[in-house]
């Protein structure tokens, strides 16, 4: 998880030279903020695959009376 978000601020940090840029051609800059976005979009979902293999869905819920989803527990 610590992983994804230092990708994730890698991602900002590079969208942030890349808009300080002034020598790149416009088409270039864009081609490249484009393929930063989808990386640090990708990192996220994969991030919330790895999220629910370790606390699946039906093990996040909650009851307002406190009592546990599954029946089990």
């Amino acid at each position: 998880m610590e992983l994804q978000a230092e990708l994730s601020r890698q991602c900002d940090g590079l969208t942030d030279r890349l808009l300080a840029e002034t020598e790149m051609p416009g088409r270039d800059a864009v081609i490249r903020a484009l393929l930063l976005r989808f990386l640090k979009r990708v990192s996220a979902h994969l991030k919330n695959v790895a999220s629910s293999l370790v606390n699946p869905y039906h093990k996040l819920g909650y009851k307002p009376d406190g009592s546990p989803d599954d029946p089990d527990e």
